[in-house]
């Protein structure tokens, strides 16, 4: 209730106070007096009354607009939050684009990559197989050869001659005891082994021989042993090269003196048989490399 609605409320009260003072009596006067007293009091204390509940709305509506100022603040705050996250967002999701075509070009690299090599290991493997597949027929041959000089080479010794087979290779030994008569010329015994060896080598053309010429450890010098070894290399590989139809580019004719040799030079029968020439029979290395390039 405000002040004018109390003006209101007792002016009827203070008029009918008026309009009867001057026909009352004193006893009624004072009792008039008294109520005018007990409504100024009331009165007084309405306002009191009113002017505290002002104050209280207005406390009230200023923590109101306290409380809306730091609300409309705050919310100002969380609407730039938003337009910051909403601004990431857009951000995260350019790169979330660029990253899976990035990903499907790296993709397709790889997959292009991928199918070379399967390629390429698909011509190595069947390169691989031609090769495994060649040196199991130079094998074949090599154990044709073998088996030819069993048959061949029978009633000698092998204090005379013999043949080993193994990593891909046939080497046959003449001791020197059994292929020369002297320094440098060839036993009966020793040509005819010779012609029956030249025979088998001329069937199998795709083979590369190597005539290695061997001695022990009787010699002087390295050098002496060299050029000894290698002159009887040179018999034999010239013999098989007359006797034969063999390609000389087949053929290769060395000397290895005392540096190789078969067993311990310490006894008499060791030396004899460490004087010798081996001839290697191996599947040709330039057709080897080629299943390699």
């Amino acid at each position: 209730m405000n002040d004018i609605q109390l003006m209101i409320k007792i002016t009827p009260l203070l008029v009918s106070l008026l309009l009867i003072s001057g026909c009352v009596g004193a006893g009624k006067f004072k009792a008039l007096q008294e109520d005018k007293a007990t409504a100024e009091k009331n009165w007084a204390e309405e306002k009191s009354a009113l002017s505290n509940d002002k104050q209280k709305l207005s406390d009230q509506n200023a923590n109101v607009a306290e409380q809306l100022t730091r609300q409309n603040i705050l919310l100002s705050e969380l609407l730039n939050d938003k337009m910051e996250l909403e601004k990431e967002v857009a951000s995260l999701k350019d790169r979330i684009s660029n990253l899976s075509s990035e990903s499907k070009s790296v993709e397709a690299n790889l997959n292009e990559e991928l199918a070379r090599k399967n390629e390429n290991l698909k011509l190595k493997e069947a390169k691989l197989n031609q090769m495994i597949n060649w040196l199991l027929q130079q094998e074949g041959k090599l154990n044709q050869i073998s088996a030819a000089l069993g048959q061949a080479m029978t009633g000698y010794g092998q204090e005379e001659i013999e043949w080993l087979f193994e990593n891909s290779r046939l080497d046959i030994i003449l001791y020197q005891d059994f292929m020369f008569s002297s320094a440098k010329g060839l036993s009966s015994k020793g040509l005819a082994a010779l012609d029956k060896l030249s025979d088998i080598l001329a069937e199998n053309a795709s083979l590369e021989i190597f005539v290695e010429g061997h001695t022990n450890n009787s010699f002087n010098s390295a050098a002496s042993a060299i050029e000894a070894s290698t002159e009887r290399a040179v018999v034999v590989g010239s013999y098989l090269l007359e006797a034969g139809d063999i390609n000389g580019n087949q053929m290769t004719i060395c000397g290895r003196g005392s540096y190789f040799p078969r067993v311990s030079n310490q006894t008499p029968a060791g030396r004899a048989l460490n004087n010798r020439v081996e001839i290697s029979l191996r599947p040709p290395l330039s057709q080897m490399l080629s299943f390699l390039e």
